[in-house]
């Protein structure tokens, strides 16, 4: 049986939702938590605190985890409209909580997904899966190996004997070839040849 937590409308990005603490942009200014805020954030941990003592399993995010650029208010009310700030925030917030539980996520309303019809829920939710999925998998690479050429080794089966496959085995030398900028000097000469003769013509018709 299963244990679930839902978790909606986070909206990141905005001054009146949850935020990391001591959360600096990447131009390093610091967002420092207003007292609403700082409340959010102490119901955030002792939701979570809750969902330890049930024993969760499973996280359904259910839409929103951040807020967008607010385009018919014009971003205001928004500490950030940049998307990639407002992913960070919300993955600063999100990712102990992902971390060792099945997480799925419903993409949130047309309106926070910004004028390209993006969708920052997707990217969120390819970064937790594949934070969540860390494993080797070997059967793949093994597969890749073979597809390509090359050989596949498990590290905890390789040992010093294996410098030998990395040894060149073909010896590679190095040769000087030296040869004339004008290796047919008639050319040169007949190139003179004629520059001359044409300044000699335009000199006599008075274009020089």
């Amino acid at each position: 049986m299963r244990t679930i937590a839902f978790i909606s409308d986070v909206h990141c990005g905005t001054m009146y939702s949850i935020m990391p603490e001591n959360f600096q942009l990447k131009e390093g200014n610091p967002l420092p938590l207003n007292d609403g805020q700082k409340l959010i954030l102490e119901y955030w941990e002792k939701f979570w605190q809750e969902c330890e003592s049930e024993g969760v399993d499973t996280n359904v995010w259910c839409s929103d985890l951040i807020h967008g650029q607010n385009p018919i208010e014009r971003g205001t009310q928004l500490l950030t409209t940049d998307f990639n700030e407002q992913i960070r925030m919300f993955l600063e917030l999100a990712k102990s909580k992902a971390m060792g539980r099945k997480n799925h996520f419903v993409s949130g309303s047309g309106y926070h997904r910004g004028v390209r019809g993006g969708s920052p829920d997707q990217v969120i939710c390819s970064i937790i899966n594949e934070m969540d999925n860390t494993e080797l998998d070997s059967r793949f690479l093994q597969s890749l190996g073979q597809q390509i050429g090359a050989r596949y080794f498990d590290i905890d089966s390789v040992d010093e004997s294996i410098t030998e496959l990395f040894k060149a085995t073909r010896r590679v030398g190095s040769s000087t070839y030296m040869t004339s900028v004008w290796p047919r000097w008639w050319l040169l000469g007949l190139s003179c040849l004629l520059l001359s003769i044409c300044w000699f013509v335009r000199r006599a018709i008075g274009l020089v």
